[in-house]
Parts: structure tokens; sequence; C-alpha cells
């Protein structure tokens, strides 16, 4: 996501360089926020829908998901990073996905959850 800034010593440049090929580069500040960080408390699944439709073309997608999962769970609460919601990153840190994703560049997540 292109707002936030890195937290993580030593990574500003090459964070820098990534971002620069965002989907959601160009953005303002207000509708940054309007559409990566719907408000609301269990905001419902199609608030996501207008983040996704950046994320889901977003070339470097992989690596926004893994600038946030360095800043350990702090982040779980807020915002679509990576194409996936707050919810979606925390079951992937609990290795248990009960979600599917497919990215526009073939990248995909599958659920693991067994019926």
């Amino acid at each position: 996501m292109y707002a936030v800034s890195p937290t993580k010593a030593g990574g500003s440049l090459s964070i820098q360089l990534w971002r620069e090929r965002a989907a959601c580069r160009g953005l303002d500040q207000r509708e940054n926020i309007r559409i990566f960080f719907p408000s609301g408390h269990g905001v419902r699944k199609d608030r996501w829908d207008a983040a996704w439709s950046f994320c889901r073309r977003c070339e470097v997608h992989r690596e926004c998901l893994a600038m946030i999962m360095e800043v350990d769970a702090i982040d779980d609460e807020i915002g679509m990073f990576g194409g996936l919601t707050p919810n979606e990153r925390l079951q992937l840190r609990r290795g248990r996905i009960y979600f599917d994703k497919d990215f526009d560049d073939g990248f995909r997540y599958r659920t693991n959850l067994k019926l």
C-alpha cells in the first residue's frame, strides 16, 4: 500500500523502488484512505471491493504483503495490503487459510480448510 512508511531500518530504498510499480501509485491520500482503509466495525466484504480492484492487478502485490507481514501483527486490524484484508492476513499468519483469491498475474491463495 503506497501510503504506509516502512518501519524497519534499511528497507526504505527498496520499498520505494517497488512502490513505483504499484497499481495504487498516484492516489491522493484521501482516496487512498477511503479505498484501502474502509471504516466501520466488522467491515463487510463489499467494502473491500474497491481495494481489491487495485490489488488483484498489481504487479507488486507480493512485495506489499511481505512488507506489511514484517511489521509483526500490529497491522492486522486495519487496511488491505498485498490484496489481503486484516482477517485474511491473520489467517495467513496462523497457517489456516479459509479464502480463495486469484490475482491477474496467476498467483493464488487457496483454502486449506479440510471439510
